[in-house]
């Protein structure tokens, strides 16, 4: 049993891999920001809560309590640093509706104070299952080998269909090309608003803000008829979905990702405001 801050050996080796698991998620959301499937990140989250629960186990069986503290901080350490590192892998991903605004500077504080209070609370819940395992099958190594066992595909099992419920959840403010087959459908804001858009080039429209776009000629209606298309309402502006309504007026909306579905959106002001100054239809 240790009686002060010297480490073992054990538990430096021991130690030292878990953290390296620890960083798999971390690099796994930032390759998945920047284009990798997003089943990497599943896997590496599993691997790493896995993981944790091995270490705890082992902590558990030495009766190394000291450990439990220097894992609980170093590893929150970690997910805080990995957290930082994918909010800035986001300036290399083009994102549509711009930055954050002023919000974007304090970011970086609101990441450590939040990654940080949930890395505790998850490795101590994870940490902890894994002591009280290590405890209960201590002088029983096979008993322990099958409760390490179990644990780890219990929380690999759980990690991976969290992973499959949250799918594409990261997925969002990606620029998409607009197309007649991706933009055809019924698109719905929060505030009620719809759009059907038909294949035949004609749309419907209900309950949107009047004048809409980010691009418009004229004032367009809260509703009514008309017919879309593909393509660049000013030259040199980004192609979108061109809207021409009934009464002459025309507007532009660009798409975008919204998790696994598209979002048709416009900004309200400064584009600098992200998505908090959008108006957004989602893809229904």
């Amino acid at each position: 049993m240790p009686s002060g801050p010297r480490v073992a050996r054990w538990a430096a080796w021991t130690g030292a891999g878990w953290l390296g698991l620890l960083c798999l998620p971390g690099t796994a959301c930032v390759a998945v920001l920047l284009g990798a499937p997003g089943l990497l990140l599943q896997v590496a989250s599993a691997l790493a809560a896995g993981g944790t629960v091995a270490f705890g186990i082992q902590i558990g069986r030495r009766r190394g309590w000291w450990y439990l503290l220097i894992a609980a901080l170093a590893g929150a350490a970690v997910l805080v640093c990995s957290a930082e590192a994918a909010w800035a892998a986001t300036f290399f991903e083009p994102t549509a509706g711009g930055s954050g605004g002023f919000l974007e500077i304090l970011a970086p504080v609101l990441i450590a104070v939040l990654a940080g209070t949930l890395a505790l609370a998850a490795l101590a819940a994870l940490l902890g299952a894994g002591v009280l395992l290590g405890l209960a099958t201590h002088g029983h190594p096979r008993l322990r080998g099958l409760a390490s066992l179990g644990a780890v595909l219990a929380v690999v099992g759980i990690a991976a269909g969290a992973g499959a419920a949250t799918k594409g959840a990261g997925n969002y403010g990606v620029d998409v090309t607009a197309t007649r087959g991706n933009v055809t459908g019924v698109w719905k804001s929060s505030r009620g608003a719809m759009l059907r858009l038909a294949r035949d080039g004609t749309f419907t429209a209900s309950g949107l803000p009047a004048g809409i776009g980010d691009w418009a000629v004229g004032v367009t209606p809260a509703s009514g008829p008309g017919t879309w298309q593909v393509g660049q309402l000013e030259p040199g502006t980004p192609p979108g979905v061109i809207f021409d309504f009934a009464d002459g007026s025309q507007a532009e909306l660009q798409l975008e990702t919204d998790g696994s579905s598209l979002a048709m959106y416009y900004d309200l002001g400064d584009p600098d405001e992200g998505w908090s100054g959008q108006y957004r239809l989602v893809k229904q």
